[in-house]
């Protein structure tokens, strides 16, 4: 009963019973009141008791007066009061919610109500679930019948009348079984017509249920059995004649549960109605049922002309990922569905659902991205912001770009502001209807909403995202595996997820954080493992899809999404590693030693030595890699040319012909031509050579490095010898250089900042702001421009600030070096570490300064009573605790003793003449031995311990934090012009004059290596494929892993039963070997009567023990053969999925395919 309760809850349906607080209905309340209890929940529940008035005990009490005509509310009624009466009648049941009672004019006697409930029922099913919303499809009703008197027989056949379907329990008793046994009679000649849904009767049929009804009903002396007997045949007959209203559900034999049977009694009822079996079973969903019994070959013709638009928008809002998927295999045309309006009812409709806790997050932060400061000052309230505003869809784009911090990334911006503002949008949360009644009733509407559908060019993206930002993994993956693009759709989730982690966990959702965190590492997991798998089928293509742009996502590339967020397993994977290597060392080849690099920066002749990998000239638009990788992909194909494969390979890859592929034009060493002016077939001229090797990330790193030194040595000379004021000496030559130096290191800030890629300067200088290093230099500039400031504005006398500030600056400087260690494996975690040590560092200050200011104003207190009211006070607090916790323990101001350097009298230490002299105090002792407790031995163990947790976080991942850290160093530096500071100046105007040409004469040829931008269709066609392959394979193989799992619980299970038969087979064995042995020997008297007394006593119950350890390894037997069966039949299912899987082949592709 409690499951009917649940389900109940669940779907908000009613209960109708007859009230009472006897048999059934009695259960019903308590299963009623047992979930109140449990969930305190009393208004989605309605347990409705019907009745006759008559037959209620104590009626007098829901009475008024006679003078009441309107009844009486609220009508004290005590069930228990009522119990002593006398007579054939009963109580109401107090555990029902509410109650109609029925006054036919009769006095006990039940059944009065059974007309008027099952009109009353019949009346509920011919009303619409929701007039307000485009719905045809009746309310739901189904009588339960639990046992039930001969009266239940009329309740049975006033419903069937009434069109309510009647689901029979049988093997609950009484009428239940009279009905089921009459259906089964019925059945058994019925058989015989298959096509016919009608009943049979035969001959035999009346005497054999007379016989039932005297059997199975509660006869008592002055019934009138017969005409009784007779009047329940004649209505069963009646009932059966409907048989398609009546299921029959076997409580010991049964192969459903509870819901299921209801549910298969309402698509019996309503097998015509095929939109209406969908809609209940996608209220109860019930995929399993929605998929047998709807979508199967036999009615193809049927659910293919419904309209599923709507039980689709259903399925997604109310999280039905089964059904989802069923909509998707079946009927449901992507392109077709999703519009503008019905993706704002899917956003619109989750932001209402107040349970949803990630709808209302995201609902929450835009109303946070709503309250400007115009909108604070003009006290706008709130409410203004609750429902749900035409533009949606552009409030949702901008959310998401304030979550990843990049205007590009907004979909829903490109199209013109008004293209995504949604009008006369209908709700879309009924059920399903067919195409002909929504023509037949809403022509008019459908013709005028059609000329308004804005379709999306890839619609299994935008619900792609939605799945994410509602932190619905499974429909996420649905529409995942539908899209393309995967690996940066992958990024794109786990970027999103990863920043909504954060919004929720500064809201305090903890459990709603820790869910959107594991799906960000789930989803870059699934990056990780796919940009794995395609390095692996050709490492070429996969380390072209790391900078190639995807126009879907704001043309954007799978590097800068994981640089942006932070994403380390990502950029640890061999394929980022293998590019970045590439970039790295530029065209010269890889194994080119940093010492071979460094002695040719300062001996240039010696760049003739190094080999490089290029066969075209400097500029021009070209695809290269690592010389490991085409040698392999080129003897791969030397050795068999006439191969076939289904997968990309490099024959149908971007611009791939075997022309060539061949070891001439790539994945060859080219020397360096002393003589020749330009290249050849196997050897480069000096120019290029030269060109190669400085614009080389590797060697700007290496030149950038020698010249920061040499800044640094000259800033210092100057700071250390030749800083004087503008009267004393003026400006030094080395002073003009560091200015020169430090404007042109600024401009490459500036040329930084407006060559991000972010649209907006505003997002730039977010961008460029997210760095630390970029905030620690610009603290260090304005440093510096205060010092030169400072330099001309401070006379001789306080020219000592002007100093103070360029040596600081100076320091900071210095420490700025700190991120060429980066580029060296073992010395670039540790500067993560002296990073992440220094936050600790100021979580450890906060405490710190509670122990130092309380004993500091403790000392003060005691050792200068009545101090005056100066600024100095304050740094007379703080003082001594915090020099003593370094070990400076003013031992002499501590005891109070006075030396010849201080004074007592308050004339000469106010007056500043000398200073104050402490006073003797015996506490202050006992209070420093106390501070140096607290502070000594417990704070700073507790900053050791903070800091070794910090060290070990990062050292256990130092390859992976190395790996991250060395792309922005490697794109740093490739996007530094070639030229050092200060002569860069000479770079910038360079660019100045490029970009003016290509404002007035075109395009200038440019290179990127962190953006391929794929222009021919063709090539973007072959790279999707090629991820699509790979993102096939992967999946196959995590099924195949997932199956041999299977395979071995399957195998390990049919082991430990093994085991278990032969303990027992064995136990057995030893149990009759000792009773043979005991019958066969002859002892002495006494001991024979002995052994005959202890068997007496003690075989049976040996004997007892056994049998019960057989019969509970038997229902093991079974219980575990039931789980293996079920396993077998999964584990065929899941290699019916993959048979079912599409092969993909490429080999003849056409541009048009």
């Amino acid at each position: 009963m409690w499951r009917l309760i649940i389900l109940t809850s669940i779907l908000g349906a009613w209960i109708v019973t007859g009230g009472t607080g006897t048999g059934v209905m009695e259960f019903v309340g308590e299963a009623v009141r047992d979930h109140f209890i449990t969930f305190g929940k009393r208004d989605n529940i309605v347990a409705l008791g019907i009745p006759t008035w008559g037959a209620v005990a104590g009626n007098e009490y829901l009475d008024g007066d006679d003078d009441l005509k309107d009844g009486l509310f609220p009508a004290v009624y005590n069930k228990h009061a009522v119990e002593s009466d006398t007579g054939k009648k009963v109580p109401l049941d107090h555990n029902h919610t509410h109650f109609l009672l029925v006054d036919d004019g009769t006095e006990c006697k039940f059944g009065g109500e059974i007309k008027f409930r099952s009109k009353l029922q019949g009346h509920i099913s011919q009303q619409e679930c929701d007039p307000d919303s485009e719905t045809y499809v009746h309310v739901p009703v189904v009588v339960i019948i639990v046992e039930g008197g001969i009266n239940s027989m009329k309740t049975v056949y006033e419903s069937i009348e009434n069109d309510v379907p009647v689901l029979v329990l049988d093997g609950s008793g009484r009428a239940a079984d009279f009905i089921a046994e009459g259906y089964k009679q019925t059945q058994l000649t019925s058989l015989k017509n298959k096509q016919s849904d009608k009943s049979f009767f035969n001959k035999n049929f009346g005497d054999a249920m007379e016989a039932a009804a005297e059997q199975l009903f509660d006869w008592r002396p002055n019934d009138k059995k017969s005409s009784i007997i007779s009047t329940a045949i004649n209505q069963l007959k009646a009932c059966l004649e409907k048989r398609n209203m009546i299921h029959i559900y076997d409580l010991e034999n049964a192969k459903e549960e509870m819901d299921e049977a209801i549910l298969l009694t309402l698509f019996k009822a309503n097998k015509s109605s095929t939109d209406a079996q969908l809609s209940l079973a996608l209220t109860w969903n019930r995929s399993d049922i929605a998929k047998n019994q709807i979508f199967k070959l036999a009615s193809r013709d049927k659910w293919q002309e419904m309209n599923l638009d709507d039980g689709m928008v259903k399925s997604l809002i109310q999280n039905r990922t089964e059904f989802v998927k069923l909509f998707l295999e079946n009927a449901t045309d992507m392109e077709q569905f999703l519009d503008i309006n019905n993706l704002w009812n899917i956003y619109a409709n989750c932001m209402m659902d107040k349970s949803d806790r990630a709808a209302q997050l995201l609902k929450n932060h835009m109303t946070y991205l709503k309250q400007s400061w115009g909108a604070y000052f003009c006290c706008r309230p709130l409410s203004a912001y609750s429902e749900q505003p035409p533009d949606l869809l552009v409030q949702i784009g901008k959310v998401i770009v304030h979550l990843l911090g990049d205007e590009a990334l907004n979909p829903y911006k490109g199209h013109g502001s008004s293209t995504y503002i949604v009008q006369n949008v209908q709700r879309k949360l009924g059920y399903i209807k067919t195409q002909e009644t929504e023509n037949r009733k809403h022509m008019a509407f459908s013709k005028r909403r059609s000329k308004m559908k804005i379709y999306f060019d890839n619609p299994n993206k935008e619900l792609f995202l939605w799945a994410v930002v509602m932190n619905r993994k499974d429909i996420a993956m649905l529409f995942w595996k539908r899209g393309r693009d995967y690996t940066c759709s992958a990024l794109m989730a786990s970027a999103l997820a990863k920043a909504l982690s954060n919004i929720a966990d500064s809201d305090e959702d903890m459990e709603l954080s820790l869910s959107y965190m594991e799906n960000s590492k789930f989803y870059e997991g699934l990056a990780c493992s796919l940009i794995t798998e395609c390095y692996i089928q050709n490492r070429y293509l996969a380390t072209s899809m790391l900078v190639q742009t995807v126009e879907q996502y704001g043309n954007t590339t799978q590097f800068t999404l994981a640089d942006a967020n932070e994403m380390m397993d990502f950029m640890g994977q061999t394929a980022c590693m293998a590019k970045l290597n590439s970039i790295w060392k530029g065209r010269m080849a890889l194994y080119t030693s940093n010492m071979k690099i460094i002695i040719s920066i300062f001996i240039p002749f010696l760049i003739p030595a190094i080999k490089f990998i290029t066969s075209k000239a400097p500029g021009e638009d070209q695809e290269r890699e690592e010389e490991e990788i085409i040698e392999e992909e080129c003897m791969a194909i030397s050795e068999d040319p006439h191969a076939t494969t289904n997968k990309v390979t490099p024959e149908n890859t971007i611009d791939f012909t075997e022309q060539e592929l061949k070891p001439k034009k790539y994945g060859k060493f080219y020397k360096v031509a002393m003589c020749a002016c330009g290249n050849t077939e196997d050897t480069i001229s000096i120019p290029y050579a030269i060109y190669y090797f400085y614009t080389a990330p590797v060697t700007k790193f290496w030149i950038y490095l020698i010249s920061y030194l040499v800044f640094i040595g000259i800033f210092t000379l100057f700071v250390l010898t030749d800083l004087h004021a503008i009267d004393d000496g003026g400006i030094s030559v080395y002073e003009y250089i560091t200015w020169g130096w430090t404007v042109s290191m600024v401009t490459e800030e500036v040329r930084q900042i407006l060559m991000k890629e972010q649209l907006s300067l505003l997002y730039k200088l977010r961008s460029w702001w997210g760095s630390v290093w970029n905030k620690f230099d610009f603290v260090m500039y304005i440093l510096f421009l205060s010092s030169f400031i400072m330099r001309f504005s401070l006379s001789k006398e306080d020219f000592l600030w002007a100093r103070m500030t360029y040596s600081i600056t100076l320091a900071m400087y210095i420490m700025r070096s700190m991120q060429f260690f980066f580029v060296e494996k073992n010395i670039g975690p540790k500067v993560i570490m002296i990073r992440k040590m220094i936050t600790d560092l100021q979580f450890f200050f906060l405490i710190l300064a509670v122990f130092v200011f309380s004993f500091g104003v403790t000392y003060q207190a005691n050792l200068f009573p009545n101090a005056p009211q100066t600024w100095s006070l304050l740094k007379d607090i703080v003082y001594l605790p915090y020099w003593q916790m370094y070990g400076e323990l003013f031992i002499e101001n501590i005891e109070g003793e006075e030396p010849s350097s201080c004074t007592s009298d308050p004339a000469l230490y106010l007056n500043g003449t000398m200073t104050r002299c402490p006073e003797k105090n015996a506490i202050v002792p006992l209070l420093l031995a106390i501070y140096m407790v607290l502070t000594n031995i417990l704070l700073v163990n507790l900053l050791i311990a903070m800091f070794s947790d910090t060290f070990q976080k990062v050292q256990d991942k130092s390859e992976q934090v190395w790996k991250f850290y060395k792309f922005s160093l490697v794109y740093e530096y490739y996007d530094r012009p070639a030229l050092v500071p200060p002569f860069i100046i000479l770079n910038h105007i360079f660019r100045i004059v490029r970009n003016m040409i290509v404002t007035c004469c075109g395009k200038w040829p440019y290179y990127n290596d962190f953006r391929l931008e794929v222009q021919d269709e063709e090539d973007k066609v072959r790279l999707r494929l090629f991820e699509k392959e790979a993102m096939e394979t992967y999946i196959y193989d995590t099924k195949q892993a997932m199956n041999n799992d299977l395979n071995f619980q399957v195998s390990t299970t049919s082991d430990r039963l093994e085991r278990v038969i032969d303990e027992l087979d064995k136990i057995k064995e030893s149990v009759s070997r000792r009773s043979i042995e005991g019958s066969d020997s002859k002892p002495p008297l006494t001991a024979r009567m002995s052994t005959t007394t202890t068997a007496s006593v003690q075989g049976p119950n040996l004997q007892d023990q056994i049998e019960k350890l057989a019969f509970y390894v038997n229902s093991e037997v079974q219980d575990m053969t039931k789980a293996m069966g079920r396993m077998e039949k999964l584990l065929i299912d899941l290699k019916k999925s993959q048979l079912q899987t599409p092969s993909l082949d490429i080999t003849n592709l056409h541009p048009d395919t």
